[in-house]
């Protein structure tokens, strides 16, 4: 089973991982993209993660989502290397750049900005997108295309948001309290 979103993150702990998720899906509730958010480790190499969202973010959220995850509010000494790969059918953003079926989205190692991302479409082709929604081509750079598989990873758990927990699990009764 493939995925037509995921975002891979390593440099990272499980324990730190599991907080930031946390953070993420509650300080973008809201959004409704992440009431779940699934969290994989890789067979054979514990160090990289993927990073399923329950609901396909559109590509603005899943851009703040990458920036996020690669700048974390609650542990900031952190620096994990994040990337993600998102399919075209989730780009509502119109533009030359549209080419392709997938797009890789990342924050550069020599990011001094810190509310930008760049994104490569499969043509190579370079841009930074800042969260004023402006979309700048950057020149050429290098796509590499990374197909979620089931099979190659861990599942590790699930991260809920708080609003998604609440509505989702409140209304479970112990078994006692049936009769």
């Amino acid at each position: 089973m493939s995925t037509t979103h995921h975002i891979k993150i390593t440099d990272i702990t499980e324990s730190d991982l599991i907080t930031i998720i946390s953070d993420l899906a509650n300080l973008y509730q809201d959004s409704g993209f992440t009431k779940t958010i699934s969290i994989y480790r890789k067979k054979g190499n514990p160090e990289i993660y993927s990073l399923i969202f329950s609901e396909s973010p559109d590509f603005e959220r899943f851009c703040y989502f990458i920036n996020y995850l690669r700048y974390p509010e609650s542990i900031k000494e952190l620096n994990p290397k994040v990337k993600g790969y998102i399919h075209k059918s989730l780009i509502r953003e119109s533009g030359d750049f549209k080419i392709g079926e997938w797009f890789q989205v990342f924050v550069p190692e020599n990011d001094s900005k810190y509310n930008v991302v760049h994104f490569i479409n499969e043509q190579n082709q370079l841009f930074e997108y800042d969260f004023g929604g402006q979309i700048n081509n950057l020149g050429n750079g290098l796509f590499k295309k990374d197909v979620f598989y089931i099979d190659d990873y861990h599942f590790i758990t699930d991260i809920y948001s708080e609003k998604s927990f609440n509505e989702n699990f409140q209304e479970i009764k112990p078994w006692w309290k049936f009769w």
